[in-house]
């Protein structure tokens, strides 16, 4: 069943996957980079308070076309007397302002009816109190005749705005956003103040103002809410259009002030953090599409509001394709490093999921991984064990079978030299067993592993003449039948060696020994891997003499200097110490 799954998802990659980028094009990679790095952010929910304080300009009608043409004098004073002018605010000193906002409660209820974080719509209210910092005179009537005079009154308007604003937040940054703002609300206001700082003659009327502000984010980890600063530049009007004089002492029966200013704000809101998905966005721009992923779905796990949760999902399915090649590159990097095993794990993880492009790709490199582990073999037989060898020739096998080969011309020699010390320690059964092998993985070696089999025969001779127990007279005529076999030039020659060793075996009592000797044989033949070699372990036998007697460890530490194998048995634990491949020496623990 699991190879039916890997074909169909190896279909699916072959047909639709591609190494690619989420911005197609440098405009895309520059607004995705700049401008985008927040359209998985929570919304701002909530706006508690807003504090605002600042200064501004004021003039009357026409005032916001005159200021670009440097003309600060329209009229913001209504008069009912056209004989009276308005001099007393005609510098620019005298008309500016200061002011003091607090905007409270300031609630996203948008996203509450449509989840939504593309702009956030505040709707709160807030309070405004703004003075003049200049107080020419102002013209006032002081007798009956309605002669104009002073009496020690100055025009410094006091106004208070109660208003309902609303705001739009764009958010490109976990540090920064920007906003729109626009207020209406009511005004009420004291016209006059006299030399006692005594407020005379109010009026009421309306207010409404539009704001383009830059708030930047003082994150607090440790808190619900974060801190804001910034700065807003506003246009605003006042038009007070009831004057409340009942005494009609005073030429002014309105004003219309507008007004620009630049203030300081300060408040507190909920929300505008990024979420996983903005930082999986982030990785998903700089190609780390693997920790794009775990951040996508743990974003996912999370929200499901509707825009979001698929605009999460396509971003997730297009990392999921690109996956294989981020695997693929970062097994290039440790390749160039020579990191060949760490650049394998990321070679096999690319392969589950890439397109056959890919693939063929991939095998071209482990190719060259699996020469290398190879030839960097064959350089090291005599420096690493044999069990060391042989399991890196079955790895190369595993990551190439292309090589094969040339993986089993290299343990050819490992089984030549195998048989070479097994010659030396007169294991002749086990030495011609391994030549065979050797010749059976390399059919060149044949003119080599004659002249092993002659000096075999040579040694097996000697042998003879020097043995005189039955059970060893049996499995020296055994190695001689094996090599008339092997060799059967050597057929006359060797014949009449096995048939002095019938005639030493005829002093024996045969019937007593036939049984015993075909158990021997059986025993020395069946017990090739089990340590049966009949020669005891002595300080001074180099490494590979202990691993052919022994065969491989069950563990291998470095203790200072030296290379400490470790055999365990349900009796004992015996630790061999090897220098410079040499055996210095052993402890028995039982």
């Amino acid at each position: 069943m699991n190879r039916y799954i890997l074909i169909i998802i190896f279909f699916i990659n072959f047909i639709s996957a591609e190494r690619s980028n989420w911005s197609s094009t440098p405009i895309d990679q520059f607004i995705n980079n700049n401008f985008n790095k927040m359209i998985f952010r929570e919304p701002f929910y909530l706006v508690p308070y807003d504090l605002k304080v600042g200064i501004f300009n004021y003039g009357g009608p026409g005032y916001f076309k005159n200021i670009m043409n440097g003309n600060l004098d329209s009229n913001p004073i209504i008069l009912d007397n056209q004989d009276i002018d308005n001099n007393f605010i005609s510098s620019s000193q005298s008309r500016i302002g200061y002011f003091i906002e607090l905007d409270v409660m300031k609630y996203n209820l948008l996203e509450k009816i449509y989840h939504q974080n593309l702009s956030d719509f505040h709707i709160g209210g807030g309070f405004r109190y703004s003075s003049m910092l200049s107080n020419p005179e102002a013209p006032i009537y002081f007798n009956e005749n309605g002669n104009i005079g002073n009496k020690g009154y100055r025009f410094r308007p006091l106004i208070i705005d109660g208003f309902i604003n609303i705001s739009s937040v764009f958010q490109y940054s976990p540090k920064f956003y920007l906003y729109g703002y626009y207020s209406f609300g009511l005004s009420y206001a004291s016209i006059y103040e006299s030399l006692s700082q005594q407020r005379y003659i109010n009026g009421s009327g309306f207010n409404e103002n539009l704001s383009l502000g830059y708030k930047y984010i003082i994150n607090q980890s440790s808190l619900p809410y974060n801190y804001v600063v910034g700065l807003e530049f506003r246009f605003g009007r006042t038009y007070i259009n009831k004057i409340y004089d009942k005494d009609d002492v005073t030429p002014i029966i309105g004003m219309d002030m507008h007004n620009t200013g630049l203030f300081f704000t300060f408040g507190t809101l909920f929300g505008g953090k990024n979420t996983k998905a903005d930082e999986a966005y982030s990785m998903m721009l700089n190609k780390d599409y693997i920790g794009a992923v775990i951040k996508f779905k743990q974003f996912l796990n999370v929200y499901n509001h509707e825009f979001r949760y698929d605009e999460a999902k396509k971003m997730l399915n297009f990392c999921y394709t690109q996956i294989p090649y981020q695997y693929f590159d970062q097994a290039i990097k440790l390749f160039n490093n020579q990191q060949y095993n760490q650049s394998l794990v990321k070679f096999d993880k690319a392969e589950q999921t890439a397109d056959s492009e890919l693939i063929l790709e991939i095998e071209s490199y482990k190719r060259d991984i699996a020469k290398y582990i190879i030839e960097n073999t064959d350089q090291n037989l005599n420096n690493i064990s044999f069990y060391k060898s042989i399991n890196n020739l079955n790895k190369a096998r595993k990551i190439s079978p292309y090589l094969w080969s040339k993986t089993d011309k290299v343990e050819a020699k490992i089984l030549i030299l195998k048989g070479d010390i097994l010659k030396d320690l007169n294991n002749y059964f086990y030495a011609i067993d391994y030549y065979q092998e050797a010749l059976e993985l390399d059919p060149t070696l044949f003119g080599q592993i004659n002249n092993k089999y002659t000096e075999l025969v040579i040694n097996m001779i000697n042998d003879v003449n020097d043995t005189n127990s039955a059970d060893e007279l049996k499995l020296v005529s055994e190695y001689l039948q094996m090599i008339i076999n092997l060799k059967p030039q050597y057929s006359k020659d060797l014949r009449k060696f096995i048939d002095q060793i019938n005639n030493k075996l005829k002093n024996y009592n045969y019937s007593l020994t036939k049984a015993g000797l075909e158990k021997y044989v059986r025993d020395k033949r069946e017990k090739k891997y089990n340590q049966s070699l009949n020669k005891d372990i002595t300080a001074g036998m180099s490494i590979y003499q202990v691993e052919l007697i022994l065969g491989a460890p069950n563990s291998i530490t470095l203790e200072n200097e030296y290379e400490l194998w470790i055999y365990e048995s349900s009796d004992s634990i015996d630790t061999y110490f090897f220098k410079n491949y040499f055996l210095i020496k052993i402890n028995n623990n039982y």
